[in-house]
Formats: C-alpha cells, structure tokens, sequence
C-alpha cells in the first residue's frame, strides 16, 4: 500500500488527470514508481494517462508492466486489451485508405491513357503518375 508521501502524489496525479493535464499526471506516476516500481496500480494508471496522450505502444508497456505483477489485475487487462483494439482500428484504417489511394492511382493512369489514346500530349502527367508511384500516393 501506499506511503503518505507516494498517497499525494497518487492523489495530485489523479487531479491532473481529471483535469486533463496527462504529461503532470505521468511525472507523478513516475515519481511514485521510482519509490515504488511494484505497483501495479500506477502503472496501469500511468498507461492510461498515457493512452489519453495518444501514446498507445507506451501505454500498453504500462499494462504489460502491471500485468507482470498482478496477473489478474482486471483494469490493466481491459486497457490492454482496448488499446490493442485501438491499435488495429487505426491499421484497419490506415489500410483502407491505402487501398482507396492505389484505386484512385489506378483510374488516374487510366484516365491518363485515354487522354493520350485520343492524341493529347500528357506527358507531364504521366511524371505526376512516375512521381506518386515513387513516392507514394498522395490521395
């Protein structure tokens, strides 16, 4: 359980957190953790502070840390696991919309190759098309 010193300083990072100021919270929880690393609880709180900074992978290293101590801890396992989902939804999405770019690149060639089917010079455009295959698509 906690010292009075380690207390405050849970207490003071929970305060930051509710007010929305993520980055004070984890100095807190960091400073608790180098008074005491095994808590499993501060380091699922800190996860979660840092999953509302968007910084999910180290969030789940918080999780995986305080699931190393308690394996049961039920809250360290469903932030885990939600932040996983998280995870797969943005690569879910990123991947979607890679498909839609190559789409979108395919009917320009095409679109390209008409217009040059029917005599325009489109050069310049097929660098644009040489570029975006180098380069990547930029939608």
């Amino acid at each position: 359980m906690f010292k009075k010193r380690e207390r405050k300083l849970f207490d003071k990072a929970r305060h930051f957190e509710k007010l929305g100021n993520y980055k004070e919270a984890i100095k807190c929880y960091d400073t608790i953790l180098e008074l005491n690393e095994g808590d499993a609880d501060v380091w699922n709180n800190k996860g979660v502070a840092l999953d509302d900074l968007g910084q999910t992978k180290e969030a789940i290293k918080c999780y995986n840390r305080a699931l190393e101590i308690n394996l049961t801890h039920p809250e360290a396992r469903s932030n885990k696991e939600d932040a996983l989902s998280d995870i797969r939804d943005k690569q879910l999405q990123e991947l979607k919309s890679l498909i839609q770019e190559t789409r979108q690149l395919d009917k320009a060639k095409e679109k390209i190759q008409n217009w040059k089917d029917e005599g325009y010079d489109v050069s310049d455009l097929e660098k644009v098309i040489k570029k975006s295959n180098e380069e990547g698509f930029d939608g």
